[in-house]
């Protein structure tokens, strides 16, 4: 049985050819395909093959593969640059409030961070980094967080304000309990308690 070398040396002399230049002591090559000019040497001239355009372009034209062509395919191939995220140590908090006040302002369940192609998205974009509040959480210390920052923000507010418009209105809920709104507007903000 031939060695590897052998077959590769034999596969590598059906595209070059090989001449002894009176100039220099060594064997030169040059590709049949994109005349380019080299030292001879097994492991150049199948470098050289791997990168040569005018090679692999006959090759996939003739549908042939071989050690070589199959190398350049898998070297073509460009492999994406994984980015991994770092969050700092205040990042999850800051996010668990963001995802608190987006379920609570936007009207959504508790459980919307519990669902498992949500889940999977925000594990894909934070690079598996960060995982949503779950929904007694949201529903306890953060709703509690979040009252407590918006009451602040409200009575700064209208402590500053030297106009307010009160407007009051009823409705019912779910289970046609009556509920009286009372809408406190000053000029530029509007608060609604209810």
């Amino acid at each position: 049985m031939p060695r590897t070398a052998d077959k590769r040396k034999r596969l590598l002399d059906d595209y070059f050819d090989t001449y002894e230049p009176a100039d220099r002591k060594c064997k030169r090559v040059r590709c049949h395909h994109c005349h380019k000019d080299m030292a001879c040497g097994t492991t150049r001239q199948a470098d050289h093959l791997i990168n040569c355009d005018p090679y692999k372009t006959l090759l996939r034209e003739q549908g042939v593969d071989n050690e070589l062509t199959l190398k350049a395919e898998s070297l073509s191939i460009k492999q994406p640059i994984l980015v991994i995220p770092k969050l700092d140590k205040g990042a999850p908090a800051r996010f668990n409030k963001m995802a608190a006040i987006a379920v609570i302002i936007g009207a959504r369940l508790f459980s919307l961070f519990e669902e498992k192609y949500i889940k999977e998205f925000i594990r894909a974009i934070s690079g598996n980094t960060y995982s949503p509040p779950d929904p007694k959480a949201i529903s306890g210390p953060l709703l509690d967080e979040i009252y407590t920052d918006t009451k602040k923000e409200v009575t700064a507010k209208l402590a500053n304000a030297t106009k307010f418009h009160f407007i009051l209105d009823k409705s019912t809920d779910v289970n046609s309990n009556r509920i009286i709104s009372l809408l406190v507007a000053i000029p530029r903000y509007s608060s609604y308690l209810s």
